[in-house]
């Protein structure tokens, strides 16, 4: 535990000059394709996770699906959330 932040520098510094002193090149562990799942189901766990929730705490069921303002079913909201996902994918 650093007790200031001129120790906590210090212990940086130090981190960084030793790792920088014998540097080794950034393997990547997995193919681009095995990201892009790894994103993609990121990505479908987060919008359904907020649907689940808008669930629970909308009484009539509605979300907002646009800047403008415009009201929908929630599984319009999923469903519009889905589409955006795919589009950037």
């Amino acid at each position: 535990m650093h007790r200031t932040t001129g120790e906590l520098e210090a212990a940086i510094k130090a981190y960084i000059d030793a790792t920088n002193a014998e540097p080794k090149p950034f393997r990547r562990t997995k193919s681009a394709d095995d990201i892009l799942v790894a994103i993609n189901r990121f990505c479908k766990r987060t919008v359904d996770e907020h649907h689940s929730t808008m669930l629970k705490t909308s009484e009539s069921g509605l979300a907002t699906i646009s800047n403008d303002g415009a009201i929908g079913r929630a599984s319009d909201y999923r469903d519009y959330m889905h589409a955006r996902i795919r589009a950037v994918i």
